[in-house]
C-alpha cells in the first residue's frame, strides 16, 4: 500500500545547532516531543515517516568500550553504519573540511532506512560526527518522495558545520523571548522578518545573543542583548560604559575592513519610536573606494536598557550610501515600540 501524504519542500530552511554540529533543515521538519538530550527527532507533515539527527563526541576509551576500534576512521565509520551489510564496501567521500561521509539505504526489519554520517577521527583518537536517518515502513522502497527528502538529508550532512567552540546559531522562534531583559521579539519589525539567533552567551559569559533579521532584497539587522558580565548598567545612550562600548565596535570596523578605511558619515543621539527611544548613532561609507556603485552604509547604534546593552547593526546595500536609510528607520521605530511595550 503507498503511503499517503503530499510532500511539498518551499525551499525555506531551520537552523539547528547542539554544540558539536550546525546543520540546515527544511522548514517543513517539525521536532518532535521525543526528542531528547542524545537525538532530535522530526516528523515531516503528515508523512508517516521520522527523521532522527544524532550527533557525537566519544575518546578511544568509550569507542573500544563500544565494540569497535580506532585503528582508522574506515573502522569507527563502518561501525556505526549498522544497515550496512558486512560484505558491502563502506565508500567514504572525504571532504574539504576534513571530515568524511558515508551513506547507506536498504529495508531492515520491515523498514525502509536511509542514514548519512559525517566523521572526523582526531589524532588524540577522538571520534566526532553526525547524521541523519531517515526511516519508515517498507512500502517506502522506491516512493520518489522518500528519495526526495533522501537527497535533501544528503546535502545537509554533506554542508554541516563543526561548531566546536562557536557561538550556536539557531533558527528557532523560542530565541525571540530574551529573558535578559524580559523582552519577546516579534518576529517582523520594520517590514523585515526574523531568520536566526546566534547565543554568544555559549562561548563567551556577559556575550548575550543576537537576532537577526532581514529582508527579501538583502537588508539586513542584527540585534544584539548583553551585559558583558557588569552587574551596574547606566540606562542611556550616553554613559561611559556606552561611550567605550562603542568605542570597541567602531576599531572592530575598522579592523575588518583593512586596509579600506571606513568613513564616519554622521554621529549623534537619535531618537526612535512613539516614546523617542534615544540611541548613540554611529554611521560609516564603508568601500567606496573599492566597489564601482560606490560602497554602503554601516551604521552602529547602541543604548543601555533593561539593565543590558542594547545595539543595533545594520548594512545597507551597494549603491546605498546615504545617512538616512528608509530601511533603517522602518526597522528602527518598530524595535523601540517593542523595547518600550
Amino acid at each position: 500500500m503507498i503511503p499517503k501524504g503530499k510532500l511539498e519542500i518551499a525551499g525555506e530552511i531551520e537552523i539547528y545547532d547542539d554544540g558539536l554540529f550546525r546543520i540546515e533543515l527544511p522548514s517543513e521538519l517539525t521536532v518532535a516531543p521525543s526528542s531528547d538530550a542524545e537525538s532530535m527527532i522530526f516528523t515531516v507533515g503528515d508523512l508517516p515517516l521520522q527523521i532522527e539527527w544524532t550527533t557525537i563526541i566519544l575518546d578511544k576509551d568509550q569507542i573500544e568500550q563500544l565494540g569497535s576500534s580506532t585503528e582508522s576512521i574506515d573502522v569507527v565509520m563502518r561501525y556505526f553504519m549498522l544497515d550496512l551489510p558486512e560484505d558491502a564496501p563502506l565508500k567514504l567521500i572525504q571532504m574539504a573540511n576534513g571530515f568524511n561521509m558515508a551513506s547507506s539505504y536498504g529495508i531492515h526489519d520491515g523498514e525502509c532506512r536511509s542514514y548519512y554520517l559525517l566523521g572526523l577521527l582526531n589524532d588524540e583518537d577522538v571520534f566526532i560526527g553526525t547524521s541523519l536517518e531517515l526511516k519508515g515502513v517498507d512500502e517506502w522502497d522506491g516512493d520518489p518522495r522518500f528519495a526526495g527528502l533522501s537527497h535533501l538529508l544528503k546535502n545537509a550532512i554533506r554542508f554541516a558545520h563543526c561548531s566546536i567552540g562557536e557561538p550556536r546559531i539557531n533558527s528557532s522562534r523560542g530565541w525571540l523571548s530574551v529573558d535578559r531583559i524580559g523582552v519577546r521579539f516579534p518576529e517582523d519589525l520594520g517590514g523585515m522578518t526574523y531568520r536566526f539567533a546566534t547565543d554568544y552567551e555559549s562561548t563567551g559569559p556577559g556575550e548575550g545573543v543576537s537576532l537577526r533579521y532581514a529582508d527579501e532584497d538583502g537588508h539586513r539587522v542584527d540585534v544584539y542583548i548583553y551585559d558583558n558580565t557588569e552587574e551596574l548598567i547606566e540606562p542611556g545612550p550616553d554613559s561611559d560604559q556606552v561611550l567605550a562600548h562603542m568605542e570597541d565596535n567602531v576599531l572592530e570596523l575598522h579592523s575588518f575592513n583593512e586596509p579600506s578605511v571606513p568613513e564616519l558619515l554622521r554621529e549623534e543621539i537619535s531618537s526612535y519610536g512613539r516614546q523617542r527611544l534615544q540611541l548613540l548613532d554611529k554611521r560609516f561609507l564603508v568601500g567606496a573606494d573599492l566597489y564601482e556603485e560606490g560602497g554602503f552604509m554601516t551604521a552602529i547604534l547602541l543604548t543601555a536598557r533593561l539593565g543590558a546593552f542594547i545595539k543595533i547593526r545594520f548594512s545597507s546595500l551597494l549603491g546605498e550610501i546615504g545617512t538616512e536609510n528608509p530601511y533603517l528607520n522602518a526597522f528602527m521605530n518598530d524595535l523601540a515600540d517593542c523595547l518600550n511595550e
